[in-house]
């Protein structure tokens, strides 16, 4: 939830020119203020943008995942509102479904990571601990998976991660995932509505099933993934922020002479 009182954002609400945010449910606290105009240029939604990094994608072997798997990946917090244990009980369950050897990789370190190496885990899953080369990860899988019910979820970068590295995901509907995963062509993946803030691992598993059973899907969603990637890219971000500094200081600047009160440009909003 937002920390600010509903007082300051008042006071930095005359002081703004421009509001960005990067999910929908950032305008929570200017709603309930009375603040937000959804038909003003005054609140814009860009994504969060992220450096191409360096890709070296890992040898299957050198994990012992065998090279002709369907293998899943998911890089985030090892806490139980990630969806780690649904996404090792929607994997089983579509082993059943399936004749494919369907592996899951689960990179980070938690509560959850620390457990499962006590207690152990199915042959399938592979604990990677915590890495700093989790998009190398993603480009050893075949897709992403992040069965997230954190309900402070807004823009998770781990989902541009795996879309830099050509990856697209399933995911759970919370956020702004679904816009993440949207291009022109259809979803990048596919996205799975909670019920009750739970995830029903029979759709996940079914979801698993389908694109481990069937390359083209999987070939199609790849191409969309790196279409949506586009997006995200740090240049394409800064310049769609230079953009909206100029304008606003343009504006700025045939303001009459008089004005009291200076307006910052720009103000990001990404409050929870």
């Amino acid at each position: 939830e937002s920390t600010a009182s509903p007082e300051n954002l008042r006071r930095a609400d005359q002081q703004v020119s421009t509001w960005v945010y990067t999910a929908d449910k950032n305008l929570g606290p200017f709603i309930e203020q009375g603040l937000h105009d959804a038909y003003s240029p005054r609140f814009v939604k860009l994504p969060n943008g992220m450096e191409p990094p360096v890709i070296n994608p890992l040898h299957r072997r050198d994990v012992g995942i065998p090279d002709d798997a369907f293998v899943l990946c998911c890089a985030s917090r090892a806490i139980r509102d990630k969806g780690w244990a649904e996404s090792i009980e929607a994997v089983a369950r579509a082993r059943m479904m399936t004749d494919r050897d369907i592996r899951l990789m689960l990179v980070g370190k938690g509560e959850l990571h620390d457990e499962y190496s006590r207690t152990g885990v199915p042959d399938f899953v592979s604990l990677m601990g915590f890495r700093e080369n989790a998009i190398d990860f993603y480009a050893a899988a075949d897709m992403g998976i992040l069965l997230t019910t954190f309900k402070s979820e807004s823009f998770p970068l781990t989902i541009i991660e795996g879309l830099l590295a050509g990856r697209p995901f399933l995911a759970t509907d919370v956020g702004d995932i679904r816009g993440m995963l949207s291009t022109a062509r259809g979803l990048a993946g596919d996205v799975i509505d909670l019920v009750d803030w739970r995830v029903p691992v029979d759709r996940a598993a079914e979801a698993i099933a389908r694109h481990a059973s069937h390359p083209q899907i999987v070939q199609a969603a790849q191409a969309r993934a790196a279409e949506a990637a586009q997006r995200f890219h740090i240049d394409r971000v800064a310049a769609e922020y230079v953009a909206l500094f100029e304008r606003d200081v343009d504006a700025s600047s045939r303001t009459r002479i008089g004005t009291t009160t200076a307006r910052l440009p720009i103000a990001a909003w990404a409050a929870a």
